[in-house]
C-alpha cells in the first residue's frame, strides 16, 4: 500500500523500532536523489508497547527524543516480527477474482482470530518449479491501535508500519532464493525470500539465547533445531534452491551468529555472508558508504525514497471530508443543495409520513419482540457452550497421544495439559535433560493427529521445564 503523496512532501524522516527492552530511532534527510543521516539513537525502554500504558510510553518516547534534540514528527514504525501472524497458501489455476476470494477465505480459516481484528497484508511468488503461493502476513488491530495512541502521546506523526527485514531487498528477477538472519537482543528474526523477492517465510527463532549464567549465550542445539523447523515450513523445491544464508547486523551478536551458524547448520551446506551495511543498488537513493544496517533505518529509508514496502500495516486515514470530495463531483454537490432546499419546503408533510411509518412497524416489532428475545438468548447459548458439545472424547484421546508420547522411564513428565477450542493443546512440565525432551517431541510430531508442534519455553538444562503447543487434527488420514 503507498502513502498518499503529500504524506511525502518533507525532506526529514524519523525512523523507530523497538527491540525488547529499547528504543532505536534515527533521523534521516533526503536532498534530491541522496540521504543524509543526521543523527542516531539508542536508550533503554523500560515499559512495554503491548502491556503498559500507551500514554506513558508515548511520554518515554517523547523524553528520549527531546533529550537528543530530535523535532521531527513524521516518523516510520519498524513492527517487530513476533507481533506478526503468517500463513502460506498454494495458489491454484484459476482467474484472478477467484483466486482473491480463495486468498480471503483460506485467510478466514487459517488465522486464530477473527478477520475483522487484524490488518493483513500479503505477498505473492512462485517456487522454481513453477508452483505460486500467497504469503499472508498479519498484525492484530489492537496492537497497532496502541502503538499509535502512543506515537499520539509523544506528538509523532505516523506514516508507515512495517517490518525491517522483508524490506532489505527490492525485489528483481535476478535475485536468488536468500534465507536471512538478524538477531536482536531476545531472538533472532528470520526471513526466506523466494526468486525474484517474494517472501516465502517470516518468523522469530525464540530461545536461541540463554541468560541463565548472567551473560548471552547463543544456544547451538535450539538454534539447529529451529532452522530445522525453518526449512520444513518451506516447499521443497524451493528449499533444494536455497544456498544463500546472510546475516544481517553490524553489532557483536551478528558477528557471534556469523562465526557460530556454520557449526548450528552443519546439516545444511549453503554458503554464509555477513551484510554489516546497506547493501548497493537496493534503494533508489544515494546513502553514505558503509552505513550499518538497522531495523530504524530499513524501513525509513524505503519510506523517503518513496518506494513501497512489501507489507505495509498502517491503517488508511481518510478525513470526512475528503470522503465527501471523493464521493460527490462538483454538480452532484450543487444538485444535492437544490434538492436540499426543495425537502425543506416539504419537512412537514415527511415528518408526518415517518411518524405513521415508525407506529406501524413498531406494532409489528412488538408482536415478535418476545420470539426474538429467546431466540438471541438461545443462539448466544449455542455459541458459548458449542465447543464442549463433543461426544469424540477428544480430550481423552489427546491425553492418550501425550501418555504414549513421554518416555516409560520418567524423564519426561507433564505438570499441566490444556486444551483450548478449538484444537489448541498446551502442555507444561520438567524433562531430565533437552536430550529426552526433543525426543519425545520428535515422537509427539510424528503422530497423525498432531501437527505444528511449538516449544514455548525451555529453561535450564538438568532438569529442563519447559511449555509446548500444538494443534490436534482429530480427522487426520495415516
Amino acid at each position: 500500500m503507498k502513502a498518499h503523496p503529500k504524506t511525502r512532501s518533507g525532506t526529514t524522516l524519523l525512523g523507530l523500532a523497538f527491540d525488547a527492552d529499547r528504543l532505536e530511532a534515527i533521523l534521516l534527510r533526503r536532498t534530491n536523489g541522496s540521504v543524509e543521516i543526521l543523527k542516531t539513537l539508542t536508550v533503554p525502554l523500560s515499559l512495554e508497547p503491548l502491556s503498559d500504558s500507551p500514554e506513558l510510553l508515548g511520554l518515554a518516547i517523547r523524553k528520549a527524543l527531546d533529550e537528543a534534540g530530535i523535532k521531527e514528527r513524521r516518523c516510520t514504525v519498524s513492527l517487530p516480527i513476533q507481533w506478526l501472524l503468517t500463513l502460506q497458501v498454494r495458489l491454484p489455476e484459476l482467474p484472478p477474482e477467484d483466486l482473491e476470494s480463495l486468498v480471503q477465505l483460506e485467510a478466514e480459516q487459517g488465522f486464530p482470530f477473527h478477520p475483522e481484528t487484524l490488518i493483513t497484508a500479503q505477498t505473492r511468488l512462485r517456487t522454481p518449479s513453477g508452483d505460486a503461493y500467497a504469503t499472508l502476513v498479519a498484525v492484530p488491530r489492537d496492537h497497532v491501535h496502541r502503538l499509535e495512541k502512543a506515537l499520539v502521546a509523544a506528538r509523532l506523526r505516523p506514516v508507515s508500519f512495517s517490518p525491517a527485514l522483508p524490506s532489505l531487498w527490492r525485489p528483481n528477477k535476478s535475485q536468488p532464493p536468500i534465507l536471512a538472519l538478524m538477531p536482536g537482543d531476545r531472538n533472532i528474526d528470520l526471513v526466506v525470500l523466494a526468486p525474484e523477492g517474494g517472501l516465502a517465510l517470516l518468523r522469530t527463532l525464540d530461545g536461541v539465547y540463554d541468560f541463565e549464567s548472567g551473560a548471552k549465550q547463543l544456544d547451538i542445539e535450539q538454534l539447529r533445531r529451529e532452522l530445522r523447523v525453518t526449512l520444513g515450513q518451506i516447499p521443497a523445491d524451493l528449499r533444494d534452491a536455497l544456498h544463500q544464508v546472510m546475516v544481517v547486523g553490524d553489532n557483536e551478536t551478528a558477528a557471534e551468529l556469523f562465526e557460530t551458524l556454520p557449526t548450528a547448520a552443519d546439516f545444511w551446506g549453503p554458503a554464509t555472508q555477513h551484510l554489516r551495511h546497506l547493501p548497493t543498488g537496493e534503494f533508489a537513493v544515494t546513502v553514505p558508504h558503509n552505513t550499518p544496517v538497522s531495523r530504524a533505518l530499513i524501513p525509513a529509508l524505503r519510506f523517503i525514497a518513496d518506494a513501497r514496502v512489501p507489507l505495509e500495516f498502517l491503517p488508511p486515514r481518510v478525513s470526512p471530508w475528503s470522503a465527501f470530495l471523493a464521493r460527490y463531483s462538483n454538480r452532484k454537490v450543487a444538485a444535492i443543495g437544490a434538492v436540499a432546499a426543495a425537502v425543506a419546503v416539504l419537512v412537514g408533510n415527511a415528518f408526518l409520513v415517518q411518524e405513521i411509518r415508525l407506529w406501524h412497524w413498531q406494532s409489528r416489532w412488538n408482536a415478535v419482540a418476545k420470539r426474538v428475545t429467546e431466540l438471541e438468548t438461545l443462539q448466544q447459548n449455542i455459541r458459548k457452550f458449542r465447543a464442549w458439545d463433543d461426544d469424540s472424547f477428544r480430550s481423552l484421546a489427546v491425553l492418550r497421544r501425550l501418555t504414549e508420547s513421554f518416555p516409560e522411564d520418567g524423564t519426561v513428565s507433564a505438570k499441566s495439559v490444556e486444551i483450548r477450542p478449538p484444537a489448541t493443546v498446551i502442555c507444561s512440565g520438567s524433562a531430565r535433560d533437552r536430550q529426552a525432551l526433543l525426543a519425545t517431541l520428535e515422537k509427539l510430531r510424528a503422530a497423525r493427529e498432531v501437527a505444528d508442534v511449538k516449544v514455548e519455553q525451555m529453561r535450564g538444562k538438568a532438569p529442563v521445564e519447559f511449555t509446548f503447543n500444538f494443534q490436534w487434527n482429530e480427522g487426520a488420514q495415516p
